[in-house]
């Protein structure tokens, strides 16, 4: 090795997503360029790692040389650093965002300032930001020594990428260690001494010297076979990125004009109906079979200049109420044209089960899930009368998928489910235990009102209710055309006693509170050893039920202030 060696300093580890370890699956060398069926040298690495992983200033005391969109690199950033006796241009291409513009030229950055992050993917980021034959996601990372020309590229594994562990992908997909002492081929491009790391400046092999066979410091130029590694740039991949996770992207022809939302907090259910693999009928009938009321409800509707799907739990709960009642409209009584209410009478209920799926004759288990509850105080005021649903989200035996020989693991699911029965069945009973104090109805309002149903309107009153269906029409005269708007009514209550109010007489109050859950209620204390106990508490809260009775809630005379 020459006597001439420089002291210099290598990339700082981890400065791409904190990885210590990099595979390059296209190396520093020539390769087969498929849209030209020719070969070309490849003036830099390709290191593998998924969309948005973070890139950082890997040098001290840096600057933004140039930013740019478009072309083979794509999205691209390039900062200049200078170690004491050379200028280098480090390169970073196919970004899926970047932290700055060409306004930003000259900036200084320092070790760890956040560049952008990877990108590549052209089924996530448009072709001007992967580059006109990226295929998949990676970094294209090159540099180039003292001119900002791609000849003057040098190898970045020689010394930069040092202190990581580098495996190099080969043809039949094997991943071989990169020995730190250079090429795996034995060839000593650097040398370590103590915490120094010195480099001499004849093996800084660039593009041009490695495609004219200029030797390193052993005499001769070792040939890294990268007979596949150009998967991540070719037009066609030899295989298709897995993704562990979805991807939201457009979809082809129609569907673009449609979105499909869901609820957070239907979108973990599991579906225990083996008779959805075999579909018949419409698709409107498969989705509602699928969302099943009234635990799930699904709707369509027109939003902006798109259809919307949406899959969410009915908002007649307390947390569905204060969710809704943020966005209701505002309906004052110059605006009515006519109104017809009446209490839900119809919707009363004294007692709750929900009946797992699958009920076969003779199953022991057929009480495993959830009990029957009971309030007799609404029984002996308006009868004995059952609301009984059987849920296609749980089964009465092997509720979900666990390992029968790990106990804890079984334990751990056996509460999840319990968990989601609890949930299902609180709900059930929080949304229908005022109804008994509810309203529906009709109202006609004048003009041609831009409102959807599965919302809420509000009237001057203070009553908040939620829209069933939305009708509109018009008459014609000689001088003018009427249009009116019709929306059918339900859930109505006064939005003063959504949250609890504080009284003298009756503690604590609100349409949500009439029946008392048990003391310090919390859904994630539920076990599957518990959970019956538990049930067992629920009841309803006497003071509260006299409160709503008197119609107290109607004028909040009684509220404490």
């Amino acid at each position: 090795m020459s006597d001439i060696c420089i002291r210099t300093y290598v990339f700082k580890k981890g400065f791409l997503g904190g990885k210590s370890t990099l595979i390059i699956t296209s190396d520093f060398y020539t390769r087969q360029k498929p849209d030209k069926k020719t070969k070309e040298f490849h003036y830099g690495v390709d290191l593998r790692c998924p969309t948005g992983t973070q890139i950082t200033c890997p040098v001290d005391k840096a600057k933004i040389y140039f930013t740019g969109t478009g072309g083979l690199g794509g999205q691209r950033v390039c900062i200049e650093y200078t170690n004491g006796h050379s200028k280098f241009f480090i390169w970073f291409m196919h970004l899926h965002t970047k932290e700055f513009t060409n306004a930003d030229k000259g900036r200084e950055i320092t070790l760890g300032t956040l560049i952008g992050t990877t990108g590549g993917d052209p089924n996530v980021d448009p072709k001007e930001l992967c580059g006109t034959y990226s295929t998949g996601p990676h970094l294209h990372l090159e540099i180039r020594r003292n001119s900002n020309k791609s000849a003057s590229a040098v190898d970045p594994k020689v010394y930069w990428l040092g202190q990581h562990t580098i495996q190099l992908k080969q043809n039949n997909n094997t991943l071989l260690p990169y020995n730190s002492n250079g090429y795996v081929g034995g060839t000593n491009a650097f040398y370590a001494s103590g915490a120094n790391l010195y480099f001499c400046e004849e093996d800084l092999l660039t593009a041009a010297a490695v495609k004219s066979g200029a030797s390193v410091s052993d005499g001769s130029v070792v040939e890294v076979y990268t007979g596949s590694n150009n998967e991540t740039e070719y037009d066609k991949p030899t295989r298709k990125t897995r993704w562990s996770e979805a991807q939201e992207r457009l979809a082809l022809g129609i569907w673009q004009i449609t979105k499909m939302v869901m609820d957070s907090s239907v979108q973990d259910k599991q579906l225990c109906d083996s008779s959805i693999s075999i579909q018949t009928g419409s698709i409107l009938n498969f989705f509602n079979k699928v969302c099943q009321q009234p635990f799930v409800e699904f709707s369509g509707d027109t939003f902006g200049n798109q259809y919307y799907w949406l899959i969410r739990r009915p908002p007649f709960d307390r947390a569905g109420f204060k969710r809704m009642i943020e966005t209701a409209t505002l309906i004052t009584g110059e605006d009515i044209i006519s109104m017809q209410t009446q209490y839900e009478a119809n919707a009363i209920y004294s007692w709750y089960r929900i009946v797992p799926t699958g009920d076969v004759l003779g199953v022991s288990e057929q009480m495993f899930l959830a009990p029957a509850v009971f309030f007799p105080e609404y029984a002996a005021i308006w009868g004995s009368k059952p609301l009984d649903v059987q849920s296609i989200y749980y089964n009465y035996v092997y509720s979900g998928l666990f390992n029968a020989e790990k106990n804890k693991q079984k334990l751990a699911n056996n509460n999840r489910i319990i968990r989601n029965v609890v949930t299902d069945f609180k709900y059930m009973i929080e949304s229908n235990a005022y109804r008994p104090f509810s309203k529906c109805g009709t109202v006609t309002l004048k003009g041609n009102r831009k409102l959807k149903r599965g919302t809420m309107v509000m009237f001057e009153d203070g009553q908040v209710y939620h829209i069933d269906s939305v009708s509109h029409s018009f008459a014609i005269s000689m001088n003018s055309v009427t249009n009116t708007t019709t929306l059918q009514l339900s859930h109505g209550i006064y939005a003063n006693f959504i949250d609890t109010q504080k009284t003298d007489n009756f503690g604590k109050v609100s349409y949500f509170d009439l029946i008392d859950w048990g003391e310090d209620f919390k859904i994630e204390d539920i076990t599957s050893e518990n959970y019956k106990d538990k049930i067992s508490q629920w009841k309803v809260n006497n003071d509260c039920l006299i409160f709503f009775l008197s119609k107290f809630h109607v004028d909040g005379s009684m509220i404490k202030s």
